[in-house]
């Protein structure tokens, strides 16, 4: 009964939450930016809004959320790229900063997330790629990061099908539309 009554106020929050994402009054200036930085129509941005504001909600309720979407991340770094309007939706609407961390991008290191099973057991990442300053991780921290890689996947698609029901293409969709 507890643990039902914990998720049911997470998707509960997350709703409220996904509500006052989508009042937020800067959607315009972030279509703008799309445009200039990677060529997306309004019609595109509005298309893909939905998707990225219900992304949004879901982290700001649970913790360690993978990005899966080509599409929906465009949409994210153009969010990020207005940084002041970034930090103030932040701190105003979610009540934290949500961090992007280019590690979630799957197929950089050769996983199709879609594909992978509960444990992840099929997947194959061969290495994680050096930073941009040369340092190459252990193996121990190679598998760490392979493991956070996938379990943020599994997360977000977790989180996505308990708030919203099924998951939509777009999710699997890594190139640009």
């Amino acid at each position: 009964m507890t643990l039902t009554l914990f998720i049911d106020e997470r998707v509960e929050k997350a709703q409220r939450m996904l509500r006052a994402i989508q009042a937020w009054p800067h959607w315009n200036e972030i279509a703008l930016c799309t445009r200039k930085e990677y060529g997306i129509s309004l019609a595109q941005f509005q298309a893909r809004l939905p998707e990225y504001q219900r992304f949004l909600a879901l982290c700001a309720v649970y913790p360690g959320l993978g990005m899966t979407s080509e599409a929906i991340d465009q949409l994210w770094h153009s969010h990020i790229l207005h940084t002041s309007l970034y930090d103030q939706f932040c701190e105003t609407i979610i009540g934290h900063r949500i961090h992007h961390f280019p590690s979630s991008s799957y197929q950089l290191y050769g996983v199709d997330p879609n594909n992978a099973d509960d444990d992840c057991t099929t997947c194959k990442l061969p290495s994680i790629p050096s930073t941009c300053y040369n340092i190459q991780l252990s193996s121990g921290l190679q598998e760490e990061a392979r493991q956070s890689i996938l379990g943020g996947g599994q997360r977000f698609r977790e989180a996505y099908a308990t708030v919203f029901g099924e998951l939509p293409a777009i999710w699997s969709h890594t190139g640009h539309s």
